[in-house]
């Protein structure tokens, strides 16, 4: 069985999504609609054994009861307590911060 580490962005309208494998190698990033629907269908798209990670906010706890059935494992993370905090250098989109945040 395949293995993924996902982290999530998440926002009023849209979730930024990259994935890893096993091995750290970045397999896919994408942005999605911020709902039920297109969450769900993304994880069961997915497939495999999954362990996700996001943020603490706003649409946590919706999120949370969403993906749970879904995946293998969930962490919340509270924001205050990352080394790298609320700037470009932890987005997603940066290719370095992405291993380092999953």
């Amino acid at each position: 069985m395949r293995k993924y580490y996902v982290g999530l962005d998440v926002h009023k309208v849209s979730i930024a999504i990259a994935v890893l494998d096993a091995h750290g190698k970045l397999i896919t990033r994408t942005v999605i609609e911020t709902s039920t629907e297109a969450v769900r269908d993304f994880f069961r798209n997915l497939g495999g054994e999954i362990h996700l990670t996001f943020e603490e906010g706003n649409q946590a706890a919706w999120l949370y009861d969403i993906v749970e059935p879904l995946v293998r494992r969930v962490v919340a993370c509270n924001p205050k307590h990352n080394r790298i905090q609320g700037s470009r250098s932890d987005s997603f989109y940066g290719q370095s911060s992405s291993s380092r945040t999953l």
